[in-house]
């Protein structure tokens, strides 16, 4: 998939009630756009890709290995391979998240978010 991509002209996916995304795939990376809906709860998870993601908008609280982030429009963060993390949609936001390599267990029926969930939640994040 080389060359321009207008993200106005990717449809939105729906994942559930309050998760929607649009997703580009290559070979080594993979680009998601989310909009999440205030109240989201990212449960606790952990995977081999690194994880970053760019805030557009809103507000988003993530714990990354025991420590507490709070996101805001034009911050980003990073997420090695295999460390857990979670969050809380505060506001609901856009953000755009790279990840390398691509998770295709992401774009498999029924896994479309965080299918390496634990039993942890983001309460109390």
């Amino acid at each position: 998939m080389a060359g321009l991509t207008n993200w106005e002209e990717i449809p939105w996916e729906r994942v559930n009630e309050k998760i929607s995304r649009k997703v580009l795939m290559g070979d080594h990376m993979m680009i998601i756009m989310y909009k999440m809906a205030a109240g989201t709860v990212w449960p606790e998870e952990r995977h081999l890709a690194e994880q970053w993601e760019y805030l557009l908008k809103g507000r988003l609280e993530m714990n990354i290995k025991g420590e507490k982030h709070v996101i805001l429009p034009g911050n980003s963060f990073f997420v090695e391979s295999n460390v857990p993390h979670f969050g809380h949609i505060v506001e609901e936001m856009t953000s755009i998240v790279v990840f390398s390599p691509p998770r295709k267990e992401l774009m498999e029926k029924g896994k479309g978010f965080a299918p390496y969930a634990t039993e942890k939640t983001a309460s109390g994040s």
